[in-house]
Order: structure tokens, then C-alpha cells, then sequence
């Protein structure tokens, strides 16, 4: 499960603080310590809100809500077989989308856009795409967010029928992508540690997707990734642990540490306390702070909480995809290569009953030094598969390509 990232120790190991941050970490830990012996006994079974909170997302179901199954009409769609084995694993076999010469023609288009279009023609503050300019992290990553949106060749990907025939068999015949994006691994990066998403708060102060009472936390959406290059272990490989969205608990003991963040800490051994605030304040790396989290969340758990389950890699051709459910626990390899870049498009996908940005006009974009705000309230969902009879999102039916101030 570990193999290829390093540990919570390693990490903390290898990064150095400043005066000013150790000053500030032993002043938090000071902080919490004093909070945990001399408030948290007195508030009243203080771990309550916590142990309520994972007693409710055990046991997590994973029902398909389409009805379409293959047929010469809609040739792209699931059979019933391959219907029933996504609910029990939460993740499809490999499928073609695009011929392999054309998914390598593709990416080299899309970071060809990096800092000639997608400089100016985005969604973000400017002051935002400069700092991460001045930072070295202005990349595909970033400048490609919600690109689907104005870009023909990606509106094209992310709605073609390889595609939005098998969702339609499992969301429904109205389905909406909400969010594009991409995922970029050069030689020497790091691999993403394992996270699980299925409302998308992220950093927002709310939950990015709000679905009607009663729909499966495994179904709020599903994530196509979408090979742009070949993907191997040694190049950052996806992995996935196949069936894991049955236990959603570590999404929400993240969520539990961002709206009860000193109940949150004074919960963990005190042994532990030190790393999680480490990485968590001050590592540039967000995966790092990930980790960190997911360390807290074994020591609340159990280490062995993830045994039962296999570990799956992901490799792909260019032009092939999975859809997956995001509330599977998944993450990837470092790339170890010395010239290999790993690229990926990726769609997040919502039957068209599901809330998009609910009462939100902001979200929280991370940078090395600071939060930014993006609006989100006037971001469109593109308008995958059927149609759109509700008047609960913006949704658009055809590219955009002068949105943001692009050239048509």
C-alpha cells in the first residue's frame, strides 16, 4: 500500500523549518496540549461529535441509477455485467477513447497552451496565475482547471459517446461535467498519497456538490481519467483500492479536522501530534499534508484498516480511461523516470439532480504562500449526456471558446 512514497517520518525529516515556524509550531503544540488536558475533559464526552460522525459512514452501498445497457443504438454503453461489477468495485475495466497518436498529439497541444493561451483566458485571479508563475508552478495542473469548458478539442473529449454512454448507464440519462481538469507528473515529482472525494469540499468552507437525501455517497460523482501518455509505475501510475468506498470514513475525519480542528488534534497520541502539525502548517507539498492527515486518521482507525483490500495499478495506453467512483480510496506512484512526463485528463461527472457549487460563490485555490479565492458561482457545468430539464445549475450545450476573454 505504501510501496514507493515515503513515510511521515521521511517527510519530516527532510523538511526543514524556518525560526519563525518553529516558533510557531511549539507555540501550537503548547496550544494543544493545554487544550487537551486542561478544556477537553471538561466539555462532555468531547470525542462524540467525532465517533458520531464515522459510525455514519460505514457500510457505504454503490447503486448504478442508469438504465442504459448497450444496444446498437448507444454501442458504447455498459452491459449488465459490467453494470454489477462497478457496483461491487467501484471502478470499470480500461476502455479506448481516443487512438493512441492522438491522445500524444493531444497533450502536446494542451501544454503548448500553458503560457500562451491559458495564461490569460482562465478562470483564476490574476494576482493568483502570477504567484504561481513567480513560483515555478504555473503548469497544466493549474492553468488546465475547467478548460473543457472553451477549448473544442476537450469539450470534444470529455462528451464523446466512448464516454458519456457509459456514464449515462450508471448516473442516468441526464449527466453533467462539472469539473475538467488535468494531472501532470514530470521526472523527480512525487506521488499523490491516498485520499478519497466524493462532495469535493476540498479547501472550500462547504461541500462543492450537494445530491437529493438518500443518493449513495459512492454515486455524487464519478471521475473519468483519461490516459494522454503512457502510464507505467515508474512514470506515476494511478492506484485504487477496488470495493474500499464501502468505508467513507476518511473523507470525513478530514472534513472533521477542518470544522473541529482542536477536537480534531486533541484526539490524535501525543507522539503523533508533532508530524501532523508539521506537514500539515508548513510543507509546501499538498500531498504531503494529506499524508499527514491520513497518518492521524490510521492512529484513530487502526493501521490494519485497509487490509482487506487489494491494491490496484492502473496502467494505460495512451487514449485509454477508467471511470471510477472518487469515494475509492486511490493515490499514485512517484515518477522515478529521468524523461518520462505522465499526463492525464480528467472529468468529474453528476447525474443532473446533484447541486453544483450550492450556495457557493467562492473557493479556496492553495499557493506557497497563502489562499487565494476563485469564483466559482459563475462557472457552467457542461451538459454530457440528455438533457438538462431542471433549473438547479447553469449548464451550457456547446463550447465556449471566448469565455475568459479567449479568442474564438
Amino acid at each position: 500500500m505504501m510501496s514507493g512514497l515515503p513515510s511521515v517520518e521521511d517527510r519530516v525529516a527532510q523538511h526543514d523549518l524556518s525560526v519563525f515556524q518553529r516558533l510557531r509550531l511549539r507555540a501550537m503544540l503548547r496550544v494543544v496540549s493545554w487544550f487537551r488536558d486542561v478544556l477537553y475533559p471538561h466539555l462532555g464526552q468531547a470525542d462524540s461529535p467525532l465517533k458520531a460522525l464515522l459510525a455514519g459512514h460505514q457500510h457505504q452501498r454503490l447503486r448504478a441509477l442508469g438504465s442504459l445497457r448497450r444496444n446498437a443504438t448507444h454501442p458504447h454503453a455498459m452491459s449488465q455485467d459490467e453494470v454489477e461489477l462497478f457496483e461491487r468495485e467501484g471502478v470499470s475495466a480500461p476502455f479506448s477513447v481516443l487512438a493512441p497518436q492522438q491522445a500524444l498529439a493531444l497533450a502536446e497541444a494542451m501544454r503548448g497552451r500553458v503560457d500562451r493561451d491559458f495564461r490569460t483566458a482562465n478562470p483564476f485571479p490574476r494576482a493568483y496565475t502570477r504567484r504561481m508563475r513567480a513560483a515555478g508552478l504555473w503548469n497544466l495542473r493549474y492553468a488546465g482547471l475547467f478548460q473543457a469548458l472553451r477549448v473544442p478539442e476537450l469539450f470534444d473529449l470529455f462528451t464523446a459517446p466512448a464516454i458519456t454512454e457509459r456514464l449515462a448507464s450508471l448516473l442516468g440519462d441526464d449527466v453533467l461535467l462539472w469539473r475538467s481538469q488535468f494531472f501532470e507528473m514530470g521526472p523527480g515529482d512525487g506521488g499523490t498519497f491516498w485520499h478519497q472525494n466524493s462532495s469535493f469540499r476540498e479547501l472550500a468552507d462547504q461541500r462543492k456538490l450537494r445530491p437529493p437525501a438518500g443518493r449513495d455517497q459512492s454515486m455524487i460523482q464519478l471521475s473519468v481519467w483519461i490516459a494522454l501518455s503512457e502510464v507505467t509505475v515508474r512514470n506515476g501510475a494511478m492506484r485504487i483500492m477496488p470495493g474500499s468506498f464501502v468505508d467513507g470514513r476518511i473523507e470525513h475525519i478530514y472534513e472533521f479536522s477542518q470544522d473541529h480542528t482542536m477536537r480534531f488534534l486533541a484526539s490524535l497520541p501525543p507522539d503523533r501530534l508533532e508530524a501532523v502539525l508539521r506537514l500539515g502548517l508548513f510543507h509546501p507539498d499538498r500531498f504531503a499534508r494529506v499524508q499527514c492527515l491520513f497518518d492521524a486518521c490510521l492512529q484513530l482507525l487502526g493501521r490494519q484498516h485497509f487490509e482487506r483490500w487489494e491494491v490496484r495499478d492502473v496502467l494505460l495506453k495512451p487514449g485509454q480511461a477508467i471511470i471510477f467512483t472518487s469515494l475509492n480510496m486511490h493515490g499514485s506512484y512517484p515518477n522515478v523516470t529521468a524523461d518520462q512526463r505522465r499526463l492525464a485528463a480528467v472529468g468529474r461527472y453528476v447525474p443532473g439532480d446533484t447541486a453544483i457549487f450550492p450556495d457557493m460563490r467562492w473557493d479556496r485555490l492553495p499557493t506557497p504562500r497563502g489562499h487565494f479565492r476563485l469564483r466559482v458561482d459563475d462557472i457552467p457545468a457542461v451538459q454530457a449526456f440528455g438533457r438538462h430539464e431542471r433549473q438547479l445549475n447553469r449548464v451550457v450545450t456547446r463550447c465556449q471558446p471566448q469565455l475568459w476573454g479567449g479568442q474564438p
